[in-house]
């Protein structure tokens, strides 16, 4: 004679546990399969927020989470649930099987980076973790990420096809034109100088470019740097940090092959610097 399935009444303690990093798996494990599957699109929805609002990504991630494990605490035993482990082990094979298919669209659209350096200062800084769309086409003032002798870079675009970049001293020119820009407070920014955090002066100016308008910084003790005109060939892109005296880029890589170009970055998603979290940065919109 089979025995009969165990109610799950007693699960409550393991149905939180699942759910917490894994919303809807709790409520499998109490024999409630379809509220699980449905906490599982809201964990999906919330991921979503990742790209469209990143400064809401966060909340909705450790919202869907706790109120997942609360709802799988309270809701009523299932009249008969999972025998044993092995079904709550099939389960978490499905419920794992539907995430990696709910979430292959973003994986495929979005990559994200860790900033390794200050060049990018003060739009981004030391410890900024952001989102990049690989499916945009980057223009005139977008930062992107490219790929440069097997690593990772990440710049803004100054020049595209056919425009003609010069930089003196601070004076950058587009097409023989002044690229707008205003002066800004004198400001400072944390920088790493053999493993420690030391504070740099800095003049900063407001600079519009196409759609965007951003800070980019100058060191006052450095000599004015000259840099010979040069005509973006196509399929290229001319690419600057916004650190424009601190930053390997196109004024010694060189045009930059759009074949070569990732992604556009679009926001922050998480940032901690050497002395912790900036919670401020985070869910900042990047431009």
């Amino acid at each position: 004679m089979e025995a009969a399935s165990a109610k799950p009444s007693d699960r409550r303690v393991l149905a939180a546990l699942l759910s917490l990093p894994f919303p809807g798996l709790g409520h499998a494990a109490r024999g409630h399969f379809a509220r699980g599957a449905a906490w599982l699109v809201v964990d999906v929805a919330a991921l979503a927020l990742f790209i469209t609002h990143p400064h809401l990504w966060l909340v909705g991630a450790l919202g869907a989470r706790l109120l997942s494990a609360a709802d799988a605490v309270i809701a009523r035993p299932a009249q008969r649930g999972p025998a044993g482990g092995g079904i709550v082990a099939a389960a978490f094979g499905v419920w794992l099987g539907a995430q990696v298919v709910a979430r292959l669209p973003i994986m495929v659209i979005a990559e994200t980076f860790k900033l390794p350096s200050n060049s990018m200062a003060p739009t981004m800084v030391l410890g900024d973790h952001f989102t990049v769309l690989t499916t945009a086409t980057p223009a005139r003032g977008d930062i992107v990420t490219f790929r440069h002798r097997a690593r990772t870079f990440v710049k803004r675009v100054i020049g595209v096809a056919g425009d003609v970049v010069d930089l003196y001293g601070t004076t950058l020119r587009l097409d023989g034109k002044v690229v707008s820009r205003e002066l800004a407070t004198p400001c400072t920014y944390d920088d790493l100088d053999l493993h420690q955090v030391v504070k740099k002066r800095c003049v900063s100016f407001e600079e519009t470019l196409g759609q965007r308008r951003y800070r980019v910084i100058y060191d006052p003790a450095t000599a004015v740097h000259l840099s010979k005109k040069v005509t973006v060939p196509a399929g290229h892109v001319y690419l600057m940090g916004d650190n424009r005296d601190n930053s390997f880029d196109s004024r010694l890589m060189g045009p930059i092959k759009l074949s070569d170009v990732t992604g556009v970055a679009i926001s922050i998603w998480w940032s901690a610097g050497p002395n912790g979290t900036l919670w401020r940065r985070i869910g900042t919109r990047l431009r």
